[in-house]
């Protein structure tokens, strides 16, 4: 890598950045096309919604060389972000709203005669894998859909396996980067089959719990080997729970499951039809948890289970600690069990 001095004119955002890219395309914007003002626009509106604080950070206590840019020549007088874009679009915001003269020493520096970046040798160099080290465990994590994007990417265009891309990239375990690829393969496979949804990095988040979760497994056929849902019948009514629907007046009804917290509960009731129809009829989670026999059964289950661990937790030895409160409550309890033991045995 080789230190320069380059003016922020000089440099442009990277329009593959995986940070921002919320789709399914794999196709690279060439080099000569970086510069394109429709890409670089396009670049700095995404990145936009996520510099307010750094802008101001760099504007009230000026900027930090604490983690060094880098960049790639794509042509002989400009240059792409490789690492950065967040960064620099700060900077080219602060130039384009502020005065120079009301900025800090090393903010005017930059505005006015350049920053300080590192530009890469093109030879050995794998931008995809300095990212993921940097961003899928690193500093300003990835979400997790651009996380699974670059993994999918390294296996499907590189030819990694799941083992090197884990090494590569430092994540905890093989069996977490091969989820993170089949949950967006399996996203992806929704998107094929027609069903429209535009929050891909929230869909992601759901399809990678439930595949998680052996109710779901089960519920939806889950096949590993194939990277897909059998029961289809079940694949359908699970889509239209997480995508908002059109009722019959014409309006969209927001998604019954939204979340992963909703997600966890209704594989709860997976094998309740009679909830699962609540759920669908009502778009209520909480009401069809309510409804469900499955749910109160496995609640009393627990209950009796915590009686009879503080049953045996009581010794001989402690009746001597027991005052009349204590004897009273005892008793209640006991002639309480008495009863409904009586009615179940009749």
């Amino acid at each position: 890598m080789e230190n320069k001095k380059i003016k922020l004119s000089k440099i442009y955002f990277d329009p593959d950045n995986l940070r921002y890219d919320f789709d399914f395309n794999f196709t690279k914007v060439d080099n000569n096309r970086i510069k394109n003002k429709s890409h670089q626009l396009q670049a700095q509106k995404k990145l936009s919604k996520d510099i307010k604080g750094l802008i101001k950070s760099i504007v009230h206590n000026d900027f930090l060389y604490n983690e060094r840019i880098i960049t790639k020549k794509i042509d002989e007088d400009a240059y792409v972000v490789i690492e950065g874009n967040r960064r620099i679009a700060s900077l080219k915001y602060i130039e384009d709203n502020y005065d120079v003269a009301d900025l800090l020493p090393t903010t005017a520096s930059i505005i006015t005669k350049g920053i300080d970046v590192l530009v890469v040798n093109e030879d050995g160099f794998d931008e995809d894998i300095l990212m993921g080290m940097r961003h899928v465990t690193g500093i300003k994590p990835w979400g997790g859909f651009s996380k699974a994007k670059l993994i999918v990417k390294l296996k499907d265009k590189k030819a990694m396996d799941f083992e090197e891309i884990s090494n590569r990239l430092g994540e905890s375990t093989v069996p977490d980067v091969k989820k993170r690829y089949n949950a967006y393969k399996l996203l992806e496979n929704m998107l094929d089959e027609g069903y429209v949804g535009e929050d891909v990095t929230n869909y992601f988040t759901l399809f990678f719990e439930a595949i998680g979760k052996p109710a779901y497994r089960q519920f939806l056929g889950y096949n590993s080997d194939t990277i897909s849902f059998e029961n289809t019948e079940n694949l359908d009514r699970f889509y239209n729970w997480i995508i908002p629907q059109e009722g019959e007046d014409g309006l969209i009804k927001p998604a019954i499951i939204t979340n992963p917290h909703d997600l966890r509960q209704v594989a709860l009731i997976l094998k309740d039809d009679d909830a699962l129809t609540i759920l669908e009829d009502s778009g209520d989670v909480l009401s069809a948890i309510r409804s469900s026999e499955l749910v109160k059964n496995k609640e009393i289950k627990k209950h009796i289970r915590k009686i009879k661990r503080a049953v045996e937790e009581i010794t001989i030895g402690d009746l001597g600690y027991i005052d009349d409160e204590d004897l009273e409550n005892l008793e209640s309890s006991n002639k309480l069990l008495e009863k409904l033991l009586k009615y179940k045995s009749s």
